[in-house]
């Protein structure tokens, strides 16, 4: 009995083995796990001999199983694990990653789409891998284990390897095991060890203890470091939400997909009201969304575009915009926008601008110094009235217009203003 498969994970990722010298347990064992598994309304995938596919459709057939219906519907998928090995090993002795990638995988596609839980799930059962070490093949095996754990992490399913002692019956095969096991998340010993010699089945029970320990300690070891990603993930989005800076994300549609708190501040809107709407929605100038939308499918990036937001209140806010595209395979995915309120900026500077003017219009002189008596603005009238540009007065001291005898009461005035 080789390699067989199924355990539940939630990564896709997981990949147990068990060694063992009776084929039949194994069966039985499996055929309980996809009965539970068909029964929940997931899928089956199977790459067997015909031996055992017919032993583990006996299996289900007696816990009432109906398989007729199950292939028609796709949720029972059963392939000659011989037929396979052929097609993905067409020169004899290298595996074809594409041609494995191509048939193990469009099976556990179709066997997603055809389980009708809420959360698809397949359940893979193979017998390739021990099928090539019980041909001592063992380089090969090594080869195709690793291809399930790459197709594991693009096509997530269940599985679970088994093999055969007797496919490793050398001592020198236990460096090919030490591999194989090395490519597993837990590793079970078997309970008997058959015709294998008394120093064979010491050694091999030591070998794959320890393996079983140090895979314990690596699952532990994976179970630590996803818990700290997703303590990272947790505090990134945090941090995200709760940054003082409004933040949006827009699909390539217009279609606002996630904001912040400090961007549903900004707008008025509640998080409910505002996250599905379309962009333009809440800008008050159409022609400015459409071109940012436009620049942005082009692949721009723009930094401190101007722009007028309608807050859910109706007034009007002053913002610069500054965003990039996420691309996904050549296309446009989202924004990624981060919004500026300068409403208050614009009406200070707006506000110089008008004083700026009426100083400068005014036949009043107005002259600015520092309190260090330096003179630092001297507009149209003071030149008029003193006779000098503002060029040349401008970083002179404010005695050049200060009659001598009057310098005394100068200083005095500076001394009470810096007081």
């Amino acid at each position: 009995m080789p390699e067989t498969g199924l355990i539940q994970t939630t990564d896709g990722c997981d990949h147990q083995v068990r060694l063992y010298d009776d084929a039949a347990p194994v069966l039985a064992e499996l055929a309980d796990e996809f009965v539970r598994v068909l029964a929940a309304d997931d899928s089956v995938v199977i790459f067997a001999t015909p031996e055992h596919r017919a032993d583990l459709a006996l299996h289900l057939a007696r816990r009432g199983c109906d398989l007729d219906h199950l292939v028609v519907a796709g949720r029972y998928q059963a392939f000659d694990a011989w037929d396979v090995l052929q097609q993905i090993m067409p020169d004899g002795g290298r595996i074809d990653p594409a041609r494995f990638a191509d048939i193990a995988g469009a099976a556990i596609r179709r066997g997603r789409a055809a389980a009708t839980s809420m959360q698809p799930r397949v359940a893979v059962f193979g017998e390739l891998v021990a099928l090539l070490c019980l041909d001592g093949a063992h380089d090969a095996a090594i080869a195709l284990e690793r291809l399930w754990s790459e197709l594991l992490a693009t096509e997530p399913c269940t599985l679970r390897c088994a093999y055969p002692l007797a496919a490793f019956p050398q001592r020198d095969d236990l460096a090919a095991l030490d591999a194989i096991c090395a490519l597993h998340s837990h590793v079970t010993p078997a309970n008997t060890y058959g015709d294998l010699s008394e120093s064979a089945r010491a050694l091999a029970l030591v070998r794959v203890q320890h393996l079983a320990r140090a895979s314990e300690t690596a699952s532990i070891q994976r179970a630590e470091a996803q818990a700290l990603a997703q303590q990272r993930e947790a505090e990134l989005a945090d941090f995200l939400e709760e940054v003082p800076v409004a933040l949006h994300r827009v699909d390539a549609d217009g279609i606002i997909r996630w904001a912040n708190r400090a961007e549903l501040e900004l707008t008025g809107y509640a998080r409910d009201e505002y996250v599905g709407r379309h962009i333009a929605d809440v800008h008050a100038d159409s022609a400015t969304i459409a071109d940012i939308l436009a620049r942005l499918a082009r692949g721009e990036a723009l930094q401190d575009y101007p722009a007028r937001l309608r807050r859910k209140d109706g007034s009007l806010r002053h913002v610069v915009i500054s965003s990039n595209a996420r691309w996904t395979n050549g296309a446009f995915n989202h924004t990624r926008c981060v919004t500026r309120d300068v409403t208050d900026q614009l009406r200070a500077h707006e506000a110089m601008t008008r004083l700026a003017a009426i100083v400068d219009s005014t036949d009043d002189a107005v002259i600015g110094k520092t309190l260090d008596g330096v003179i630092t603005s001297w507009n149209p009238a003071a030149e008029r009235l003193y006779g000098y540009a503002a060029a040349e007065a401008i970083g002179q001291p404010v005695t050049l217009i200060v009659p001598p005898e009057r310098r005394d009461e100068l200083a005095d005035i500076i001394a009470r203003l810096r007081r």
